[in-house]
This record gives C-alpha cells, structure tokens and sequence, in this order.
C-alpha cells in the first residue's frame, strides 16, 4: 500500500509510524463520500483483529434518542432479518469483543476476533447493521429498546405504565447520585452545546422522544460521510476493504450538520438539585457539592496530561493536601479532584461528599487557600515527580487487562479524530512525558502557571449542590404514575386503540421467534473453522527458604511483578473483618519510619503499583475454602530491589494508633459501599445470596458485602464514641498476626532472581505458621430484601449442587444456552431489564441475575424454567453454536500480568497447569445427554433457591411471598 494509492475505493492519504505501540497508522478517505479510515498495522500480542465504526452523534434533548438507536440498530438489518443479530452473534462467535457505546458526542460499534473468518462476519453484521436497520422501518425495536406505554399489564386492565430496556437502564442510572450531580454540573457548563444534555437519556424525558425523531436521528447522522472506521491487527486487508467497499460504495457524499460549538465561557448562579436517600435515614451532613472548570480543549494534549498530574498532586489520597485539609477540618467525608477530557472541551471537577450547606463556604475557601499556597511555595517537585513516574509506568506497562489493545488504541484515536485533529496525536507520548519531565525542574513556574489558570482565572466555571431528600424517590414515583394517568386520560379512542394494537404487535414479535431461514442469514462459525487453542498454564511451583514459589516465564517487556499471599484461613470472622479494614487503611497511615504521604511517594516513584486485597478460593477437589491476604508490587526491573524495600515496611510497620486518620477512611468506605450497591445492585444481591451456602462467598460478603457495610457502620459509631483505641489495638493484633514468613506463597512474573526474593521474604519475622481451618457458621438461609432508594431493582437467585454432581465445563455451554436465549428474550426483551445472566460454577453454586429490572418477581419466574430450557436445547437445539461461543472463556485474551492471575488461580484451587485445556475440551465434548444431566441436577437444586433483590420498596413489595424479609443497608 502507497500513499497516494486508490484501494477499494480509498484514497491513501498518509501513513505515520508510532513506535509508542509498534503501529503504522495508515489514514485513508473514501473519495465517493468521504467517510475516513484508518488501519493500525501491528502486530497485536494475541492475534486479534479490531473493527470499530463511529457516528459522530450531537444530542439536542435529554431524550436518549442516540442511546436508543445504539441500542435498536443491533435489532435486526436487511440482510439479517433477526430480531436480535447481537444476540445471534454472541451465540455463534469467538469473538474478543462485541458491544457498542454511546457517548456524549459519538455512538461506536466496535468487535474483535483472533479468528479471521469470525472477524470477517462480526464486522459485516455491524455494517449492514448501523446502515441498513430494520429499525427505521418497523418501530417495534425502538418500542422495546426505548420505550412504550403498557396498558392493562398485571391485574388492572386500566393502569398504564411506561416501560424499554433503556429506559429501565437510565432508571437505574439516575439513582446514582453522582450521576445526577454531574449531570446537573454539564448542564451548568455547557447550556448551547451537547455536552449539557443527557446522551444516554433522562428518564423524566425518554418518554418524549417520538419515533418519528427518532427516525431522524438516524436519516441525520448515521450516514457514510459522518462515519469514521479504525482498524487494527494484521489481517487480509483484501477481504476487509472489500467488505468495507460493498457498504460505501452506495452511499453519495452528504452534508452533515455535525459540528459542535466551543462553548463559550459561562459562570451562571450555583444550582441547587436533590437526590433520594431511603425514608428513614438521616440526611444530616449528606449534601453533595460540584465546581467545574472549563479549561482546555481536544488539542492540547500535553496541558491536559499536566493538569491529571497535578489533580492528583493535590488530592490523590486522604494525606493530599486538599484532601488532608477538608478533611482535617471536618468540613466532609470526601472531596475529589479529576480531569475530564475525551471530548471537545476539557475540564477540572471538584466533587465534596457528605457535607452541611453551611459548610460550603468554607470548602471553597479551603480549595483556594490550598491550591494558592501551593502556587505560591511552588509545587513540591519530588512529589510531582514520582506521581509523573507512577503514571508513565502505567501507560508503558499497557495494561489492558481482558480488553482488546486494538479497541482501546481505536477509541482513543476518536479523542482527536471526531474534532478534526491527527487522529494519530493521542497514540503518542515519548515527546509530551520528556517535556513535562523536564517542565518539573526547569525553574520555569509551568505546573504553577497551569493551576493558576485552571482555578484562578478560569471564566469559564460553575457550580451546584444536590441536597437529601427522604421523600425523592415517593415523589419521583408519583410523578411516572401521574404522568402516565395524565397520558392516558389524553389519548382518543382511536389513539388509545393503536397503543393497544402496538402493544399487541410488540408482544407477538417478541414471542414468535426467528424463523430458521431468518437464523441461517446470520453467518456463523463452524467448530472446523476454530484453530485457536489454548496453551497449558507455563506457571511452575517450587519452594524457596521453605515457602510455596510460583514463578511465571512470560515476557513483561521489563516489568517485575510480585505478589505474597498471606494465608489466615485460621482467623475467624471478626479477624477476618478487620483484615479487610487493613487493607483499605494501608498506605492511609504511616510507619514507624516514613509519613503516609512520605509512602505514598515512595511507591509512586520507586514501583510500578502495590495494591492489597483479601482473597479466597474453593478448591476443585473437596470443596474447601482457601483465604488469602495479598500484597501485590510491581516495578520496572532496574527498580526491583526497591520492592523489597518497601512492600515489607508497609505490611510490617504501619501505626495504627491513627483513629482520626482511620475514621476518615472507614467513613469514605461507607459512602464507596453504599453508592456501589446503588449501582451494581447485582453483585450485592448475588454475593449476599451465596454467602447463606458458601464459605468463600461467605468471605466475600463480610469483607466487601452488606454485612460488611452494616458492621462498618458499627465499628465507626464505636470508634466515634470510644476513641478508636479497641479498633487500633484489634488492627494491629491482626497485622502482626497475618504478616509473617511462615503463613507466605510466593509468586513472581518477571525478572527477578532467586538472591532479590530471599532478600525480599527475608524482612518478614517467620512468626507461627496458620492453626487449622476456622470453622464457621453461615447466616441462615432467608430470601431477602434489600431496599435502596430506586425505582428499579437487582435480582439475584443462588441455587446448590450437590458434592455428587461431576462438575463439567459443559456447564457454561447449559449456562450460555439459557442467558442468551431463555433469559435474553423473557427478562430483557420482554421484561424490560438492561441485563440478565446465569452461571454455573465449579464450588457448587449456580447463580441467576438481572440488572436495572423494573419486574423482578416474574425475572425468578424465569430463572426457574432453566432446567426446562436445558432440556429443549438438548432434545433438537443448536448445541453447536453454544459450544463455540463457549469456547473463548477457555482461551480469553490475557495480558502477562492477567496470564500470571489466572495461573496463580488455578494453584490454588488445586486446578491442573493444563486446565484451560481441558476445559476446551470438555466444552467441546457437550452433547445432549451432557445437557440432560445439568438439566436433571438443576431440577434439584431449584427446589431450594435463595432469592435475593436489592430495590426499592414496591418493587420489593411485588415480590410478595418470594420473599421472606425485607431489610436496609443499614
């Protein structure tokens, strides 16, 4: 290929080396009508290829038309007539990736496949998708992905109610309320351009959108001449540019009105807005508070990278020093600072969490105090410097973890690329981290400058507050039904007779499945097409001075990772609880030699990242439960002795004789935990269910759970009332109980000699090694409530097999099987839920879930036909197409340091080194009197289920006998 070249319809405009991630970015414009591409020539780590198509999308309402669209475009297009392509997809793909996003500016469609024919099909399913969709002729995906009024649902053939998947997941989203408080903070910023509406969608304002806009929508901005394509991989370029040409080439160039106005600068009058607690909590000391600074935009890379450099200069941690003033003044539980950039204008965000209205002045007259000191007295270089190096090593490492590198390098191409700039300048970094470098010790007051900037002289700023209400989510609810009365009552005859008749059609789509004609349009893999496999673990298990060694021979590009898991299966609950503090109080307290924020620098500057948690694992074979406490380092290689150097001191010697410094953490752990069940419902839900039948879930629950969240709050009026000297003394206990030689596994990824581990477990005293197994009781089993203030729910439901059962993997094939088809169309399509999922896992639990579900008594009706599913699935299904889309979570994408956990997973589960191997080819092995088998074990592991939902309270309410109890977080 030649600059220059007309190929398949491009015009090659140029190439770029960019040696930052082994690429070559070729860009290229199609002549006919100008929709750009460019490829990322490289060659990825696990030979995957990405396609991704972009829409430069500009909302002009809160109605979530984009959002909607994103959603309704995957159902079904002219050449895969489908109800759900998406879906058909995920059921018959190795795919690495399949989603789509949408975004305040932009809506993307991107896949990945290691497996070229896959990829081949991914991306012209998604093309013929976003051009061709069956959407904008037939509205009866925009009703169920967007919204429509039911009538007569339930046992009142008169009530009228609003329901769609997007609208249940937007629900779910404005009970956050951080979401809501930045929403309210975008509106202020940006009043005349899209950045202040809703992209995803208000729920108050979704009912508004009408189809016929949202045809508009579409017709205005998914056309050829908007779109924008990234490629990346080596792969037969031939066949995707003719597939990509076979689109194109039928679309003429047009005018699209796509451009976004710089806002221009703006400081209105703060705004005041409210967010729901639960109707007997407190609401004192709970208000929320925002201030914006509009300072930069797209094109100012380097600015932008120095202002996230010094947001966490001044607040990354409890010891900052805005945050070690606000908190130190008793003025809130929590203060944030972050960069918001990504889109066409570039931002600082202040958040304060928990704090009294007559308090915000003096929170604003401390962020001026401290940010002007710091401009006066000049930024501390030497801690500039090691926050600079703690993030330089994280974008070298290029940690992607599960994701596709290729998806991740796309989409941030669009930073630059969707605004008119070199869609290759956000891949690039070498020049921009030696300028800032040297900016920190230049003498030229840079740093100073940009803060001076950014918080003194910005014209461009607003701020806001959302108050508690008790009575929020009661009035929100009332609002939905009046206005779905006051809908009703406006409707004609012949009005309401057509919403009817919708409804009707809509129930008959989504009840009568494709037909096998419509399947067979869809193009799907064959298990003769799949030559990927999965290697046996290289993981090898050794000793060194007496403790287990597991070492990992992957190539880490220069990095050392290390990791001592700390074995206390012997410590009982309460120990464990407090273990868990330990976790989230180190590096917040300081050591015998070094202040916490002297530590914090030191790991900054000296490692890579260290990070604690505590773990625990069923073992394969006799079900019994390892717990572990970890402390993971990583370091460049010419910095692995100081791992040794520091890790030891932060396990060994931090003081815990610090109950101010400790109350503010456990306080913010609080506030984490309870906006985190807002949000993630699902998990909490589940993770409380499992704990009434599990012991290692049971660990997970009161380390991270409900239960933890509600002796936390125990602990802290304790300790508010006591002084914190029992929870100071019992901290330290643990600490010096768990942190010894004699209870150590060591595992190390990387570079590092057998001298440099001795010398690093040497600085452990051997202390006693771990007594036998504490023996606990689980809480007893009841189907429960959890209520939060939100008008949509979490379900979970866990369910036992017996030790008996032979576990398979067969069973994620069973699992596949009923999420994607049984639970996709009945919770999700039918229900109205944003999500829904069952899995079976190898400890004897199998789970059920739905996320943001406005119907979660009929979402376990659903979950108990599973067996039933299975069988007809085994008795005339597609039993291939599960297997293979089974097939990557044998072989998922990995990263040395993923590659490294899933390793040291399987040592302690007691898996063998070559168990991703086996485990393809016990998928592969599924056949119908497999699928019997799971389906017969399910019959009796569903005539004992534990229901758990995590909602508000009618939603609650309507789950009737199913459940036995109704409770609080608190």
């Amino acid at each position: 290929m030649q600059t220059g070249e007309l190929f398949h319809g491009f015009r090659v405009d140029s190439y770029t080396d960019i040696p930052e991630i082994s690429a070559r970015m070729w860009r290229m414009t199609y002549e006919k009508n100008g929709a750009g591409l460019i490829w990322l020539e490289r060659p990825d780590d696990n030979g995957n290829k990405t396609f991704g198509i972009a829409f430069k999308t500009v909302p002009d309402d809160d109605t979530g038309v984009f959002h909607i669209l994103e959603h309704s475009v995957l159902c079904g297009s002219e050449k895969y007539p489908v109800k759900e392509p998406f879906v058909e997809l995920i059921k018959t793909s190795v795919n690495t990736f399949l989603n789509a996003m949408t975004y305040p500016d932009k809506t993307v469609y991107p896949v990945s496949s290691r497996n070229s024919r896959d990829f081949l099909n991914l991306a012209g399913v998604y093309l013929d998708a976003v051009f061709y969709p069956l959407s904008v002729k037939n509205p009866l995906a925009f009703l169920q992905e967007g919204w429509h009024w039911e009538v007569g649902e339930g046992d009142d053939p008169e009530k009228v109610t609003c329901n769609g998947v997007v609208y249940s997941e937007m629900k779910g989203a404005y009970a956050s309320p951080d979401r809501r408080l930045g929403q309210l903070l975008n509106t202020l910023l940006f009043p005349d351009n899209c950045y202040g509406k809703s992209s995803g969608g208000d729920p108050d304002h979704i009912p508004e959108l009408t189809y016929e806009r949202y045809l508009e929508g579409h017709r205005r901005f998914y056309s050829a001449s908007n779109s924008r394509i990234f490629l990346d991989g080596i792969f037969d370029d031939e066949a995707i540019f003719e597939l990509i040409d076979s689109y194109l080439s039928r679309f003429d160039r047009i005018d699209v009105d796509a451009d976004i106005p710089f806002q221009k600068p703006v400081c209105p009058p703060e705004a005041v807005g409210r967010y729901a607690v639960g109707e007997d909590e407190d609401p004192t000391g709970k208000v929320l508070w925002s201030q914006g600074y509009v300072f930069s935009d797209y094109s100012q890379k380097e600015k932008n990278f120095a202002a996230s450099l010094l947001a966490d200069l001044i607040n990354d941690s409890n010891e900052a020093p805005l945050r070690r003033a606000v908190l130190d003044a008793g003025l809130a539980d929590d203060i944030s600072l972050y960069i918001s950039d990504g889109v066409l204008q570039t931002k600082a965000v202040i958040n304060v969490k928990n704090t009294d209205e007559d308090k915000i002045p003096l929170i604003k007259e401390t962020i001026d105090r401290v940010i002007g000191d710091i401009i006066e007295k000049g930024v501390d270089k030497d801690r500039l410097e090691a926050i600079f190096n703690s993030t330089e090593f994280a974008i070298r490492e290029r940690n992607t973890g599960g994701s596709p590198a290729g998806l991740e390098y796309g989409l941030t191409t669009l930073d630059s690329w969707l605004y008119g700039g070199d869609p290759a300048a956000p891949l690039f970094y070498e020049d921009m981290l030696a300028s800032l470098r040297k900016k920190i010790f230049d003498g030229s007051g840079y740093y100073e400058a940009l803060l001076r900037e950014i918080f003194f002289d910005c014209p461009h700023k607003a701020s806001c507050r959302l108050l508690p209400s008790t009575t929020l989510t009661a009035e929100t609810a009332a609002a939905e039904a009046e206005r779905c009365e006051a809908a009703k009552k406006s409707w004609t005859p012949v009005e309401r007779k057509k919403i009817e008749d919708d409804l009707a059609e809509l129930r008959r789509f989504q009840r009568t499945p494709d037909s096998p004609g419509q399947i067979a349009t869809i193009p799907r893999l064959r298990l003769s097409d799949i030559t990927e496999r999965p290697a046996p673990s290289r993981q090898t298990v050794s000793s060194i001075d007496g403790r287990p060694l597991l070492l990992h021979p992957q190539d880490t590009r220069g990095i050392v990772y290390t990791t001592l898991f700390f074995d206390i299966r012997d410590l009982d609950d309460g120990e464990i609880y407090l273990a868990s503090l330990i976790d989230r109080l180190l590096l917040e307290l300081p050591t015998s030699a070094h202040s916490a924020l002297e530590l914090q620098d030191l790991v900054k500057r000296d490692l890579g990242d260290f990070g604690t948690s505590v773990s625990a694992y069923t073992r394969a074979d006799d079900r019994s439960t390892g717990i572990w406490f970890t402390a993971a380092a990583s370091s460049l290689e010419s910095k692995a002795d100081r791992i040794a150097g520091i890790v030891p001191e932060i396990l060994r010697d931090t003081l815990y004789d610090r109950p101010k410094e400790i109350l503010n953490v456990l306080r913010q752990s609080i506030l984490y935990t309870e906006r985190a069940a807002a949000t993630r419902g699902n998990s909490f839900a589940l993770r409380y269910g499992q704990a009434m039948t599990n012991e290692r879930c049971y660990i997970n629950e009161i380390t991270g759970g409900v239960l933890f969240l509600k002796k936390l709050r125990k602990t802290v009026a304790e300790a508010e009332k006591d002084g914190g000297a029992a929870l100071a003394a019992g901290l330290a206990a643990v600490a010096s109980k768990i942190f010894t030689r004699s209870r150590m596994t060591v595992s190390v990824t990387g570079n590092y000699t057998e001298a440099q581990i001795l010398d690093y477990i040497g600085r452990f005293d051997a202390g006693a090694p771990a007594g036998p197994r504490c023996v606990r009781k689980l809480p007893e089993k009841k189907n429960t409530g959890i209520e939060i203030p939100a008008q949509i729910a979490f379900d979970g439901m866990v369910l036992c097999y017996p030790p008996e059962f032979k576990y398979s993997h067969s069973t994620a094939v069973a699992a596949r099987y009923v999420s994607y088809d049984w639970l996709w169309n009945q919770v999700r399509v039918k229900g109205g839920a944003y999500g829904t999922h069952m899995s079976i896992g190898g400890f004897g639990q199998i789970t059920f879930h739905s996320y943001r579900d406005p119907q979660p008594s009929a979402s376990f009706d659903a979950f108990c036909a599973a067996a039933e599913k299975i069988r007809e699935l085994a008795e005339g299904g597609d039993i291939e197409k599960y297997i293979i889309s089974t097939l990557p979570s044998a072989n998922p994408m990995l990263t040395p340091h993923s590659e490294t956990i899933r390793d040291e997973t399987l040592y302690f589960r007691g898996l063998p080194a070559d168990d991703p191997v086996i485990s393809t080819d016990q998928i592969l092995a599924t056949d119908a009197a497999e699928l019997r088998r799971i389906a017969d074990m399910l019959d009796g592991a569903l005539k004992d289920p534990v229901r758990v939902v995590v909602g508000g309270r009618k939603l609650l309410e309507d789950c009737g006998d199913k459940l036995d109890v109704i409770t609080g977080l608190s």
